[in-house]
């Protein structure tokens, strides 16, 4: 049994917990009493550079100087392995801020720019603000939506994560926005790391699918699955009201591909935005 099929999983957002000015080594105080609560495993929030709240990076290879240093997650992670607690980081690759370097060169040197080429829907007019337009996250200007199947857009994000891994020692990644990640980058992700890093015997992608509905989650999974030929371990967690979500959506995992799925109903009057798919892929069966 691998590690994370077993594993109690708490979830911090650094950026909020440690807003008072508090930096990371702060937060090795907290691991006594996560290891007495019966915690082995910690999923954080976005760490690395950004404008605001974390999920506009601005600089994949550095975490946020709100909250410290590189060398300073470097240390945080050992003190969590000391304790036997594994580190789990938020990879927010769909998107980046307007302040990410390469947009900004983008806009400094216009189409003749390498960066040019890095985002979806990237186009000049003169009727827009800063003169372009671009694709973004739901909506959202300062979400800048990067273009995946750019080799040189991969090659960034891959060669961040061959950092986390190599600098930090992390166990895992979160994906963010995955239900906009196509199955063929998060397939080249997954070989990409066991070709390249010896991370694969403990790797493991959390992939949250986000507000979908019953029959587009199935959908989503069975393509996922489908790109990364291993057994994964499903969660349905949902405050909506509409019950066949985990009906319908178990009964396709374990029918079709013998998942290991459960789901978990309870009643909020603001289910829309709790409403999410937590995959946890483990090692391919033998």
């Amino acid at each position: 049994m691998a590690w994370y099929d077993c594993a109690v999983f708490y979830h911090i957002y650094p950026l909020g917990m440690l807003g008072g000015g508090q930096k990371l080594p702060a937060l090795e105080a907290v691991l006594p009493h996560l290891c007495e609560l019966g915690v082995n495993a910690l999923y954080l929030g976005p760490i690395f550079m950004s404008s605001t709240h974390g999920y506009d990076t601005t600089d994949y290879f550095h975490v946020d100087a709100r909250l410290g240093t590189d060398d300073d997650f470097a240390h945080f992670v050992a003190a969590c392995h000391s304790h036997g607690v594994r580190v789990i980081v938020d990879g927010v690759f769909n998107h980046v801020g307007r302040d990410f370097w390469g947009f900004k060169e983008a806009l400094r040197d216009g189409e003749k720019s390498i960066a040019w080429r890095w985002f979806v829907g990237l186009t000049s007019d003169p009727n827009a603000p800063n003169g372009v337009r671009y694709d973004t996250w739901e909506g959202h200007e300062t979400l800048v939506k990067l273009d995946l199947a750019n080799p040189d857009t991969r090659n960034h994000l891959f060669g961040a994560v061959d950092s986390w891994i190599d600098r930090f020692d992390i166990d895992g990644i979160r994906l963010d926005a995955a239900d906009c990640l196509t199955p063929d980058f998060i397939a080249a992700l997954r070989k990409h790391v066991e070709s390249s890093t010896s991370w694969v015997k403990s790797y493991t992608a959390i992939i949250e699918l986000g507000q979908m509905k019953a029959c587009a989650m199935a959908r989503r999974i069975t393509r996922l699955i489908r790109e990364f030929g291993r057994r994964i371990t499903i969660t349905i967690s949902s405050k909506s009201p509409i019950r066949s979500i985990g009906s319908l959506a178990t009964k396709a995992f374990i029918e079709d591909y013998r998942c290991i799925a459960s789901s978990r109903i309870t009643t909020s009057s603001d289910w829309r935005r709790s409403c999410a798919i937590h995959a946890i892929c483990s090692p391919p069966m033998r």
